[in-house]
């Protein structure tokens, strides 16, 4: 399955979507209690937390939800993982666990590569482009006197 982020309810989580957001799903039932596994796959674009350049990042997160049709919530199971609905439902909504999945991939700090070196401190040139001259070396206020004596 494929779909706009809007259907994800993804409109206003402030990530910015380069394709639909693709979902596969395998259901497993057991009487009344469902399996849902789900792999959710997304392109988004971020930022680099060192360059501050915008890149594409193609998240990707797996989850796996039990669906409990009437009743209350099984014995030792997370609140999180399982969903009780209605015994005549005929769908189960997972949208907010596709949302929950698809923000929780984002990386907390997004890197356009590994071996991204971000921007100059004193210039603020983009040192994957251009190494700058730059004097980089931060010497302590408290020392700095001392650079001054010549020997």
């Amino acid at each position: 399955m494929e779909g706009p982020p809007g259907e994800a309810d993804l409109d206003d989580s402030g990530l910015e979507f380069v394709s639909p957001i693709e979902l596969s799903l395998r259901v497993v039932r057991q009487g009344e209690t469902f399996w849902v596994e789900a792999v959710v796959r997304a392109s988004v674009v971020l930022e680099c937390a060192r360059c501050l350049r915008r890149y594409t990042e193609h998240l990707e997160s797996e989850f796996r939800i039990m669906v409990q049709r009437g009743g209350s919530r099984p014995e030792g199971e997370e609140e999180e993982d399982v969903k009780v609905v209605a015994q005549d439902a005929e769908y189960v909504d997972i949208t907010q666990e596709v949302h929950d999945f698809v923000l929780l991939s984002v990386p907390m700090k997004p890197l356009c590569s590994e071996d991204c070196k971000g921007l100059c401190p004193v210039c603020g040139a983009d040192l994957n482009e251009i190494e700058c001259g730059c004097r980089r070396e931060r010497i302590d206020p408290r020392w700095e006197a001392l650079t001054k004596i010549a020997l």
